[in-house]
């Protein structure tokens, strides 16, 4: 997914940057398959691609539009206030709909299907909390766009 995701930003920085907003759901996930004791059966493991493809969606959407936004402002800060008005209600929006639809695996009477619905919830809530917060910081850091064009100071 890295490389993947280097070819298509064109930036080994960017996909560097990117693979941890998409390896931090799929830990979360094992970390908690692994502390409720589910087992690795066929239903347990299919959210894995589940959970990658969905956090790889947000990310690609996240930093597109942050790039959209730091080539129009040259400012870090704004792109990044810009990006959430633009992109992260949408983002905020689509994983709560996933998440309820996931929900109704927690009725199940198959604990394997409770297992798959209520990792894969958690998983997407922190692909979501990754992707908004830890890619904006990451970003932030180290400035894979170039250097700010000037520094915004408070009140500006």
């Amino acid at each position: 997914i890295t490389i993947i995701m280097m070819i298509a930003f064109r930036s080994i920085k960017l996909g560097l940057i990117a693979l941890i907003p998409n390896v931090t759901p799929v830990i979360v996930a094992g970390g908690l398959m692994g502390s409720l004791g589910a087992p690795l059966e066929f239903v347990t493991i299919t959210m894995g691609p589940i959970i990658l493809g969905l956090a790889v969606d947000d990310t690609i959407h996240f930093i597109n539009q942050f790039k959209v936004e730091y080539l129009n402002t040259k400012i870090y800060d704004i792109s990044v206030l810009k990006s959430f008005k633009c992109v992260g209600n949408a983002l905020i929006q689509t994983t709560a709909i996933i998440c309820i639809i996931f929900s109704a695996f927690l009725i199940s009477k198959m604990n394997n299907m409770v297992y798959m619905g209520l990792c894969t919830i958690i998983a997407l809530i922190a692909a979501l909390i990754a992707d908004l917060f830890v890619t904006t910081i990451l970003i932030n850091k180290f400035k894979p766009f170039g250097k700010n064009n000037n520094i915004v100071k408070a009140g500006s």
